[in-house]
């Protein structure tokens, strides 16, 4: 099961694809004489998702060091925060060897970060090429198209539905997914629409944004266990419908359904 950054805040989010363009040293200093923590990434590295990015940073600091994403639910996006062993201050470096300017970029950074506290958030901006949802997804509708055509329905609960009961071959998977969105209970008043904002920022990210070496993007739901779901998926339409619907009030909540290409699913 792919790991994942994201805290309980967030049930359900998207995570565009990232490849470094150039090889790198990012290094966090830790004061107090908590040592210097590399990170070396290679030109052409690639992940699937921020999260497996992340996950990646996280081994390579061995403990001395903790970097998540943190999800802020109102404006459906994530900001970094960074957290040593110790408690002390640190600082980051970008390039300390190498050019990491792209990642920087991705995670939302504009320069390098100088005796931060431990902990908080490590800068302003939000992360690049993500969309986060505390309400969740609906449900997943998945058949093949393939000579073993066979299908299956669950809600996001683990509630199965159906289940297909051929796994030979690599064929060709349809998905219809209903995503959900809207303000947390603690915002309501607040803009309703900074939701369909953040999700369309995500599809712009997702076909424009530096360094996106495909349109194949990762899904993270949350269904009750410890660990979340992951699904690769592409758009399955050349011009998807992103008119959302609001189903709930007062909170604003906005249904939307896509349909989609599976490359790697669960089920």
């Amino acid at each position: 099961m792919p790991t994942s950054s994201v805290t309980a805040t967030a049930r359900a989010w998207f995570q565009a694809p990232f490849k470094a363009p150039s090889a790198c040293t990012i290094r966090i200093t830790v004061a107090g004489g908590g040592g210097n923590h590399d990170w070396s990434v290679s030109a052409g590295a690639s992940w699937a998702s921020l999260d497996d990015m992340i996950a990646d940073w996280n081994a390579a600091l061995a403990g001395a060091v903790v970097v998540k994403l943190a999800p802020n639910v109102t404006l459906h996006r994530a900001r970094v925060t960074i957290t040593t062993a110790t408690g002390a201050n640190y600082t980051l470096t970008w390039s300390h060897s190498g050019d990491g300017t792209a990642i920087r970029n991705r995670l939302g950074s504009s320069a390098d970060v100088t005796a931060h506290p431990s902990g908080t958030v490590a800068w302003s901006g939000v992360v690049v090429g993500a969309f986060y949802s505390w309400v969740g997804f609906g449900e997943v509708v998945r058949s093949r198209t393939g000579a073993n055509g066979s299908a299956a329905a669950r809600t996001f609960d683990g509630t199965i539905v159906s289940q297909h009961s051929c796994d030979g071959g690599s064929e060709p998977i349809e998905m219809d997914l209903a995503i959900r969105w809207g303000l947390p209970p603690n915002e309501i008043g607040s803009y309703r629409f900074v939701g369909h904002i953040a999700f369309e920022a995500f599809i712009s990210d997702l076909y424009s944004a530096a360094n996106t070496p495909s349109d194949v993007f990762a899904v993270y739901q949350l269904s009750g266990g410890a660990a979340a779901e992951r699904w690769l998926v592409r758009m399955g339409e050349d011009r998807p419908n992103l008119r959302p619907s609001c189903i709930v009030q007062p909170h604003q909540v906005f249904e939307l359904t896509l349909k989609l290409d599976a490359v790697e699913a669960p089920l």
